[in-house]
């Protein structure tokens, strides 16, 4: 946690009041990439075409990576 206040430029007081542990840090970091993959994955199913709902997803999740 140092180490990520520092390079946030927070001391560790900062940090730990707004993430009291570790993986309350992890999760807040990923949450907003998660809820993008399952609402692609809504929207893939969605599709009444199950190829174009896959190669969507694909092209989705590769842009995400960009």
């Amino acid at each position: 946690m140092a180490c990520v206040a520092r390079e946030a430029g927070v001391g560790k007081a900062t940090l730990s009041r707004c993430f009291a542990t570790r993986e309350d840090l992890i999760n807040a970091v990923f949450a907003d990439r998660m809820d993008a993959y399952a609402a692609g994955v809504a929207e893939a199913l969605a599709d009444p075409d199950p190829w174009h709902g896959f190669t969507g997803f694909i092209q989705a999740v590769y842009a995400m990576g960009r």
